[in-house]
């Protein structure tokens, strides 16, 4: 079986989808929505600020077309 980068996300994410929904219906059972909406809230914006400051870090494209 050929190996690409297909195969090898649609194999991942199966578990991680599984072990998500457990996760969250945990959380459901135990705080109920309200733990996932704050949860949510505060993870989308560090992962932002990780993105943008990777995004930042990344050297300037060089045009040196002289």
């Amino acid at each position: 079986m050929k190996q690409t980068s297909a195969f090898v996300i649609s194999e991942f994410t199966n578990p991680s989808g599984e072990t998500a929904y457990r996760v969250a219906g945990t959380l459901v059972d135990w705080f109920g929505y309200s733990a996932l909406f704050l949860i949510g809230t505060g993870v989308f914006p560090v992962a932002a600020l990780i993105v943008w400051r990777c995004y930042l870090r990344r050297p300037a494209a060089s045009n040196n077309s002289e």
